[in-house]
């Protein structure tokens, strides 16, 4: 996940990836649509992304 920032969102209900080169916005691509409202991400020592999500808990992603 270096250089990249995740961002939940709690209106629109997704999880977005931003691709950063320094300080700039390169690429932003939607992870997870539709899946509830966003309330925490966050990056575990070992790569894996915790998402926790209003009514269903928490979502976990691997990285590639």
């Amino acid at each position: 996940w270096k250089n990249n920032l995740f961002v939940g969102s709690l209106i629109f209900e997704y999880l977005e990836r931003i691709v950063l080169d320094g300080s700039k916005v390169v690429e932003r691509i939607k992870v997870l649509d539709k899946i509830g409202r966003v309330r925490n991400v966050v990056e575990s020592p070992n790569g894996f992304l915790y998402i926790g999500v209003d009514g269903k808990g928490i979502i976990k992603i691997l990285p590639n």
